[in-house]
């Protein structure tokens, strides 16, 4: 599965490239100038762990040119991201799903513009613990049938998900409601956005659930 991740900025950064986005919006967020870069102030960026990675390494190298620019990248999801950017909290949001029409109105209301820029096209890996000799491929289908609402409670076996594997207990792990990934993974497993069971070990963090 391949999906587009994104930044979201607001209206006067750099269009060129991402140091680019990075000085528009350093000067901007201070109007001053300094710094062997001559760039000062804060910029604040949050949203999907999936792009975090991505916007680390550039903030890294941009700062070490411009040490007077307070630059902080959070993962928190692409859901919080927009949150945050659309409350005026931050500078760039990163995203892993389009924004979605109540979080346009919530930058809307606040007078907030702002311009999409594509960066990357990323993948969902579906994985299973190293220890597991037998399920080496699933399909989409079977995937549903592990993952929709109705399998909560009920789907706790592999066999139950294919006839000819063990009756053994599976333990789920996967993105929090938050996240990108579990919009776009519920909306094309599930076939609606958001439709999952709930009991499987959550979180917005890639890191927690490896």
């Amino acid at each position: 599965m391949r999906r587009t991740v994104r930044l979201r900025l607001g209206v006067g950064a750099g269009l060129l490239a991402l140091s680019l986005i990075l000085a528009g919006c350093g000067g901007g967020a201070s109007g001053q100038e300094g710094g062997s870069g001559g760039a000062s102030g804060q910029i604040g960026i949050e949203g999907s762990s999936t792009v975090q990675p991505i916007t680390q390494a550039v903030a890294e190298a941009y700062a070490g040119k411009n040490p007077d620019v307070q630059i902080t990248v959070g993962g928190a999801g692409t859901g919080d991201g927009f949150e945050a950017f659309c409350s005026g909290d931050t500078r760039i949001s990163d995203a892993s799903r389009p924004i979605e029409a109540e979080e346009q109105q919530a930058c809307a209301d606040k007078g907030i513009e702002y311009i999409e820029i594509p960066i990357a096209y990323d993948g969902i890996s579906v994985v299973v613990n190293s220890q597991n000799d037998f399920a080496s491929n699933i399909t989409s289908e079977e995937l549903k049938t592990l993952w929709e609402p109705a399998a909560e409670n009920k789907i706790i076996t592999w066999r139950q998900v294919r006839s000819e594997w063990p009756d053994q207990q599976i333990s789920l792990y996967g993105p929090g409601t938050e996240s990108g990934t579990f919009d776009f993974f519920t909306d094309k497993i599930n076939g609606e956005e958001g439709a999952s069971r709930t009991d499987y070990q959550a979180s917005e963090d890639d890191n927690v659930l490896v």
